[in-house]
């Protein structure tokens, strides 16, 4: 798994608002009225019972939908919130670290004066 950013966080933190933006149009939806009328023949009868149904299942949907949003809301929240106190420690610690640590000196390889008898010039040219 690779490392999340704080772009992603972001980017979460951005969808757990969208979602609780829509939650209270689904719980509206779910609890709204059923839409009834009277059917004056076998056919019509038939289409409301069948309307009636759709908009039954339709509701349930949508209230165990509304339901799991805050459920998925949280869990995203406590990730980022998680993640972002992990990266903010790694950081610290890191900078910590990074001033415990003296400046290395940086060494030179040292480069052959001579190869096989011939005298090697600053440039890497080789003269035998």
């Amino acid at each position: 798994m690779g490392s999340v950013s704080i772009a992603d966080l972001d980017q979460l933190d951005s969808i757990a608002d969208q979602a609780m933006q829509i939650h209270p149009t689904l719980e509206a939806l779910a609890s709204g009225q059923d839409i009834t009328g009277t059917a004056n023949c076998r056919w019509g009868s038939n289409a409301a019972n069948a309307y009636i149904g759709f908009n039954a299942a339709a509701k349930k949907a949508t209230k165990d939908l509304a339901a799991l949003i805050p459920e998925q809301v949280a869990v995203i929240r406590a990730y980022t919130k998680r993640e972002r106190e992990l990266q903010q420690k790694t950081k610290r610690e890191s900078d910590q670290l990074g001033q415990a640590i003296p400046q290395m000196p940086k060494v030179e390889p040292s480069k052959p004066t001579t190869i096989a008898g011939g005298a090697v010039e600053p440039d890497g040219t080789v003269h035998v």
